[in-house]
């Protein structure tokens, strides 16, 4: 809820908008995330960043309205973020090398920065 004195109706209508947008959901995503959230410590360009350019970089974008802890059901929305974050690592583990990589850098966008203390 975006009030001062948050409620319980508010803060599930407040979802309920959220979950329209790309903070909700990551149906409303465009197919490429913007070339923007890969530059400063996500770029892979050395002379914008000398320390991570050749690091594995993940970015994990804001999707879930619970800054990816939830695992629950209220006002007919699913609060799933921390199945969503689960479910994250183990396609990386299966689909990459992640798991040999030596340095890696996760990164994330808003509330998605909560995803770099798993």
């Amino acid at each position: 809820d975006q009030s001062c004195t948050p409620t319980e109706a508010g803060t599930i209508a407040d979802c309920k908008s959220r979950s329209a947008t790309e903070l909700g959901s990551s149906k409303n995503w465009g197919r490429h995330q913007e070339d923007w959230w890969l530059t400063g410590i996500m770029s892979s360009d050395y002379a914008s960043n000398p320390v991570f350019y050749n690091w594995t970089t993940i970015l994990v974008p804001y999707c879930d309205g619970a800054s990816f802890t939830g695992n629950s059901s209220k006002g007919g929305l699913q609060f799933r973020g921390s199945m969503i974050l689960e479910a994250l690592i183990a396609d990386l583990k299966k689909k990459t090398d992640i798991s040999e990589a030596v340095e890696v850098v996760v990164a994330g966008r808003s509330a998605g920065a909560s995803a770099v203390y798993y």
